[in-house]
C-alpha cells in the first residue's frame, strides 16, 4: 500500500513537471530542477530500500522517517575539508 502511494507521488511530480514543460504553468509554479531531481531520488530510494528490507531481509516493518543521509553528508564534508587543506 505505501509503495503505491510513493509511486503515485512520483507520477504526480512527473505530471506537474510536464505542465511546466508544456507552458501550462510558469517555472515559478514548479520546483527548481535540483529539488525535483532530489525528490525523485529520495522517493525512489525509499521505495527500493524499504522493499529490500521487507522482502529480502524479512523486516516486519520499516520506519522510513528514520532514513536520512545526514551522516553521509557529514563524511563528505569532512573529506572535502581534509582534501582542501592537504591536497594530493
Amino acid at each position: 500500500m505505501w509503495v503505491k502511494i510513493l509511486e503515485e507521488n512520483l507520477k504526480w511530480l512527473d505530471n506537474w513537471e510536464e505542465q511546466m514543460i508544456h507552458k501550462k504553468i510558469s517555472n515559478q509554479e514548479f520546483l527548481t530542477q535540483s529539488t525535483a531531481d532530489g525528490l525523485r531520488v529520495t522517493i525512489n530510494s525509499t521505495i527500493q530500500l524499504s522493499k529490500y528490507l521487507l522482502e529480502e531481509c524479512k523486516f516486519k516493518y520499516v520506519l522510513t522517517f528514520k532514513m536520512n543521509q545526514d551522516r553521509l553528508e557529514v563524511n563528505i564534508k569532512n573529506m572535502f575539508i581534509i582534501w582542501t587543506h592537504f591536497p594530493v
